[in-house]
């Protein structure tokens, strides 16, 4: 005997674009989710999300440099201030440096860390400019937090009391270097640490590296390829696939295991520059843009495709259903 059974969705969104960004994907969809003008506190850098749905951008004014808030409505507003050039920026929840967040502060060589209310404090001071920061989720790295360095292009490690030890002295003098570092938490890549590096007068140090716990660095991407930033997929089901996703100028490449490259977000205008990825608690992926003008900040938000997709709204009203039968 076989079932009647009538699927409706009210409103299904089957789209994979939006005005400045498209999705190659047709799994997922994407969605405008915060945008604001900004002046004197210098332009986007990185993104990160906490745990409660909230988004924090950093901006690299040299001495009005501000961390903005982006709540879980889209609203954004300033929460830090007067910060001297800030760069990368993550939340300590569920590592050993807690409830806070920590963002590199360039001019003054050192990380701040932050509570919720916004109120800082210095965490920890390093012997250069500090660019990037990962926190080891793995455990394989003792659960520390790494920082690299501008100029003199190095890697420390700092524990949970703001202490700092050399991990990695990079293999390169100029200007550049390391400019995100992310664990692979999936266990797809080997539970690994994976930088990103951009180094134009070196093309031998472009690309994405990993490195073991002992410092090793070997090359995981292809050299000369200038990849900004990086995420990896930690939604809880994995919605995204497990995969490494990195960032380069105009575009979004899903990283296969296998280092395999396959073009994820595209922007649709040669004029808007993707900044950074980060993935948040509610299963999505947050992509930081802005114009190449430098005068506004774009946040959008990616999502899987509900399914089934059993209800299209066409026109004024028409609907369209699907019937599925099961025996």
């Amino acid at each position: 005997m076989k079932n009647l059974c009538i699927s409706i969705l009210v409103v299904c969104l089957c789209v994979a674009s939006s005005q400045g960004i498209t999705v190659s994907d047709s799994n997922y969809q994407i969605e405008s989710y915060a945008s604001y003008y900004f002046g004197g506190i210098g332009n986007m850098k990185y993104i990160c999300a906490d745990d409660a749905g909230n988004l924090y951008v950093t901006h690299d004014g040299s001495t009005n440099g501000n961390i903005i808030k982006i709540d879980q409505d889209g609203v954004a507003s300033s929460f830090v201030t007067g910060g001297k050039n800030f760069q990368s920026i993550v939340w300590g929840q569920g590592t050993k440096f807690g409830n806070s967040l920590y963002a590199a502060e360039v001019y003054l060589d050192r990380v701040i860390s932050s509570d919720t209310s916004g109120s800082t404090g210095s965490f920890s001071v390093l012997p250069s400019q500090p660019i990037a920061i990962g926190l080891d989720r793995t455990g394989n790295y003792g659960g520390n937090m790494f920082v690299s360095t501008r100029y003199s292009n190095e890697i420390y490690q700092i524990d949970e009391n703001g202490t700092s030890s050399l991990f990695v002295d990079w293999p390169e003098t100029s200007a550049g270097g390391v400019s995100d570092i992310e664990f692979d938490t999936t266990g797809n890549y080997g539970g690994l640490m994976y930088v990103t590096s951009l180094t134009p007068s070196n093309s031998d140090t472009m690309g994405i590296f990993s490195i073991d716990d002992q410092g090793n660095v070997v090359r995981f991407l292809r050299e000369g390829f200038g990849y900004t930033d990086m995420a990896f997929d930690t939604t809880d089901s994995e919605v995204f696939g497990g995969f490494l996703y990195a960032g380069a100028d105009e575009k979004i490449w899903q990283i296969g295991y296998d280092g395999s490259e396959t073009e994820f977000v595209l922007s649709e205008n040669e004029d808007l520059y993707i900044w950074d990825i980060t993935f948040g608690k509610d299963d999505a992926m947050y992509v930081l843009t802005s114009p190449l003008s430098f005068d506004s900040v774009n946040v959008y938000k990616i999502t899987v495709i509900p399914e089934p997709c059993s209800l299209v709204l066409f026109g004024f009203g028409g609907l369209l259903l699907r019937w599925r039968r099961s025996a």
